[in-house]
């Protein structure tokens, strides 16, 4: 559970059946104007414990965000020892997944240039799990216009990273990530439409081989784009139909439909996935309308 400068670490889970009594770590944040806005887990170092990362914000002239690595061992997380990975103006998305199935989780995190003081490409980077942590014998950085990836690495503002997922998408065992770019310019009249790619996992870890781009005007996704929709604004590869392969669903905080009357209502899309990687077999539109909810504008993010 987040706090300002601190959050929470319910280790034995926390369901109406079990509190009380539940194992309870509260873990304070180094920095006193430090707030956590993401949390992420799993076993980064490969001892057979998960860890835990947080992503937590800094505000001085810009916003700083960093990561904070805390190692779990065989008693749960150790509140008071943490390890700064980075800090960055990276906003905080986590994902962890073992990409290259090599037995550690491998950390996943945004790299955005809105608000740097040195604007650089929008991309994402990959700490690959290791016996030292997460990053510690290899790292690799991803972005529009790296080899098979869709995209202008000169457009800076598409916020590539905004929001990252990580799942099954094409069955083959290796988990992929969906990488949101909500902020994604699609041609003129289409600015701020939003654009979500899956990058395929493999043994040599994430790749941008094989990667496919999605927008509202990709055959199989319900509606078209349009200028400011925010497509890709929050995202979840999830099973929704049983197979093997996980599904993607994506919201657009800017959407407006004619049956909401609310102004930039938002909505959510349920896209079952391929073969192939990111090849849309069926789509869905969902609004809070359609769901009997009422009275929400800005509906944007997904449950985890």
């Amino acid at each position: 559970m987040l706090g300002t400068h601190a959050f929470t670490v319910y280790e034995d889970g926390l369901t109406p059946e079990s509190v009380p009594p539940v194992t309870v770590t509260e873990v304070r944040l180094p920095e006193p104007h430090e707030r956590a806005v993401g949390l992420a887990a799993g076993d980064l170092d490969g001892d057979g414990d998960d860890d835990l990362v947080s992503a937590s914000s800094v505000w001085s002239s810009y916003a700083i965000y960093q990561l904070h690595y805390f190692p779990g061992g065989p008693e749960g997380i150790d509140g008071t020892r943490s390890e700064l990975i980075s800090a960055s103006t990276s906003r905080g998305a986590l994902a962890i997944a073992d990409f290259d199935r090599d037995g550690r989780d491998d950390l996943v995190t945004n790299a955005l240039s809105a608000g740097a003081e040195d604007p650089g490409p929008d991309h994402i980077i990959v700490r690959y799990g290791a016996p030292g942590g997460p990053g510690a014998d290899r790292t690799q950085e991803i972005g529009p216009g790296s080899p098979g990836v869709p995209g202008d690495p000169d457009n800076n503002e598409g916020s590539f990273g905004s929001s990252l997922s990580a799942g099954d998408a094409d069955g083959d065992g290796y988990p992929d990530l969906a990488v949101a770019a909500a902020g994604r310019d699609l041609g003129p009249g289409l600015e701020d439409a939003g654009q979500v790619t899956i990058l395929r996992g493999s043994a040599a870890g994430l790749t941008g081989a094989g990667a496919r781009s999605l927008s509202q005007d990709t055959r199989g996704v319900p509606d078209t784009a349009e200028d400011g929709h925010l497509f890709g604004f929050d995202v979840r590869l999830t099973p929704l139909d049983g197979d093997r392969r996980a599904d993607l669903l994506v919201t657009a905080v800017g959407e407006t439909l004619d049956q909401n009357p609310l102004d930039d209502a938002g909505a959510v899309w349920a896209l079952r996935q391929g073969p192939p990687l990111g090849r849309v077999r069926s789509g869905t539109l969902l609004t809070a309308d359609d769901l009997g909810v009422t009275g929400w504008d800005r509906w944007a993010f997904l449950p985890d």
